[in-house]
């Protein structure tokens, strides 16, 4: 959603209206068009959005095993957080006993060993763990996966930023945008990246 015709290439939730943000300037360079991804494509809910705001990416699990490598296609410049949750997930998915097929288990050991093998002091990464004290009270005995990501996201929310979860999990995304919580799928993400000038594909 980063192009002069981004708002009218895509479909929003019923009831919401693609909001008019002007286009970045042909002449700025990439590097700073790239940290401005969020105030274009994560408009999954606009009325959680505010343009004033520092945009702090979160990742969820089933976009790791989908693509291993997607934290290279974001701008260094733009904060990011794994839940510690996301990093337990993909722990106990990897193991043979796990629900996920071959091919799947082995996107996800290729992602933990991304982590552990690479160099990430340029980029801006943190590991969180999603308090429940931002878990609403009735949801909290289900310690469920989903409720600990966003409680992350209303913590960032409240301390006046922009929490931008990337999902392609249905379920997750209904919750987040329940607490007006802005997501974008991994689809939609690497589709603007790719308008953006992205050459390597991080999901191989």
């Amino acid at each position: 959603r980063d192009s002069p015709n981004w708002a009218s290439d895509h479909i929003y939730p019923i009831g919401d209206e693609a909001p008019t943000l002007p286009a970045s300037p042909p002449s700025e360079p990439l590097s700073q068009r790239r940290a401005k991804v969020g105030d274009k494509i994560n408009l999954g809910d606009p009325k959680g959005w505010d343009s004033s705001k520092r945009n702090v990416y979160i990742i969820d699990t089933n976009v790791f095993i989908d693509c291993p490598k997607i934290i290279t296609a974001i701008d260094r410049d733009i904060p990011i957080i794994i839940s510690v949750t996301v990093l337990d997930e993909l722990d106990r998915l990897r193991q043979p006993q796990s629900s996920l097929d071959p091919e799947e288990r082995a996107k996800t050991k290729k992602a933990i060993d991304w982590f552990s093998r690479e160099d990430w002091s340029e980029w801006k990464i943190t590991g969180e763990e999603g308090k429940e004290e931002w878990i609403p009270e009735e949801l909290r005995f289900r310690k469920n996966p989903d409720d600990r990501i966003i409680a992350v996201a209303r913590e960032h929310k409240s301390q006046g930023e922009n929490p931008i979860i990337l999902s392609s999990d249905k379920g997750l995304v209904a919750k987040a945008r329940g607490h007006t919580i802005i997501t974008i799928s991994l689809t939609d993400f690497l589709k603007d990246q790719r308008k953006l000038g992205l050459r390597r594909d991080p999901c191989k």
